[in-house]
């Protein structure tokens, strides 16, 4: 994180001009706090880039965004939702969780036009958090949470989970075959029936929404999904991103959905590129791929950027541009949350980012189906 800060000030030409102040927050909220009241109070802070981590964010956003509010506080890395709400100073490079499950919700059922969804849901705070916003964006379009699990990553077999899954979805679906034959009994099933419809058919649920934290363990749950006898469309977050998925979910991964930060990394970004070669002459070593260097230095140009047009309130200042250029990609700032965010789906085993809701395989059967009538006419 330093070393993309001091970077960026490098470039910008104002070592001279402008101070960095380095404070270690040990990634406690109550050190983080000391700190930055300490800066505040004894140096003329023109602005905060971090802290890292969530929590200390959260703690001093809290502080600056009732006491200092002509401070612009931009934190590089903290994912977790509402740090930037805590002032009109505040601001979140890095996309919040609850940015992401809110995008993939919304091209589930705007796009896809699912109802009905069920969750997998990864034990811990990411799992837990994802979650929660996923449900919420669902239910204020219109949709239905109809069947949920936790499950530990990291495990070969999730067969008791599934099991539990695929026991709720029958219930449902037995109530609605009862409903259909006007039966008095919605919930009466024959054991026969039972047994015949959960060791032998395979359950449809529309939308499957699994937040694994990593690609591999993405992988396997849509593996686990295919092999315990339950189809849908796959839908997950940013922790899908990498190889990983498409090695362990191999051709069953085709056609998922998931969400991700507006973060390119390849190497016909152009941005980027500039940015790492900078990066290895300056400190002789790569940028890491958690990113933390590449958003500070974000983080750092933002402030750098706007203080060359030398406004008046560098607060409103931020808050009034639509667009920051980041090495990664744009960065569109509401309410001082990062909103820049893509939905990636795979396609015959190549990761392929998509625009609004046009998915490469329904437009390519679109235009062979014009082409047919085409040739039919002649």
């Amino acid at each position: 994180a330093i070393q993309g800060v001091l970077l960026a000030q490098e470039q910008a030409g104002l070592t001279k001009k402008v101070k960095v102040r380095i404070a270690d927050t040990r990634a406690d909220a109550s050190q983080a706090l000391m700190r930055t009241q300490q800066a505040v109070n004894q140096d003329s802070v023109i602005a905060v880039i971090g802290p890292i981590m969530s929590a200390p964010a959260a703690t001093v956003a809290a502080w600056l965004g009732s006491n200092f509010q002509n401070i612009p506080m931009l934190t590089p890395t903290a994912t977790d939702d509402g740090i930037a709400k805590m002032g009109p100073n505040i601001f979140q490079v890095n996309i919040t969780m609850d940015n992401l499950a809110q995008s993939i919700a919304d091209f589930a059922t705007k796009c896809l036009n699912i109802r009905e969804f069920a969750i997998m849901s990864p034990l811990g705070d990411y799992g837990s958090s994802m979650t929660t916003s996923f449900t919420r964006a669902v239910e204020r379009r219109g949709g239905n949470i109809v069947a949920f699990r936790n499950y530990e990553e990291g495990r070969p077999d999730y067969k008791t989970e599934f099991d539990l899954l695929r026991d709720v979805r029958f219930k449902q679906e037995n109530r609605r075959r009862n409903i259909a034959r006007g039966a008095s009994d919605l919930d009466a099933v024959s054991p026969k029936e039972r047994k015949f419809y959960m060791s032998d058919s395979t359950f449809n649920i529309p939308g499957i929404f699994i937040p694994a934290t990593n690609p591999g363990d993405a992988g396997a749950m849509v593996s686990q999904v295919a092999f315990n006898k339950i189809s849908g469309v796959m839908l997950g977050a940013s922790g899908w991103y990498g190889r990983e998925l498409l090695i362990s979910g191999k051709r069953l991964v085709d056609s998922s959905f998931f969400s991700v930060p507006a973060l390119d990394m390849n190497s016909n970004n152009d941005g980027y590129s500039k940015f790492a070669k900078a990066f290895q002459e300056r400190w002789g070593a790569e940028p890491g791929e958690d990113k933390v260097s590449g958003l500070s230095y974000d983080a750092a140009n933002i402030v750098f950027t706007t203080l060359a047009k030398k406004p008046e309130s560098l607060t409103n200042a931020i808050n009034n541009t639509e667009t920051f250029k980041g090495i990664y990609g744009d960065i569109k700032f509401k309410r001082g949350a990062n909103t820049n965010t893509k939905i990636v789906t795979v396609q015959k085993g190549k990761f392929e980012t998509l625009e609004g809701c046009k998915i490469p395989s329904v437009e390519a059967a679109k235009q062979k189906d014009a082409e047919a009538k085409k040739d039919s006419k002649k």
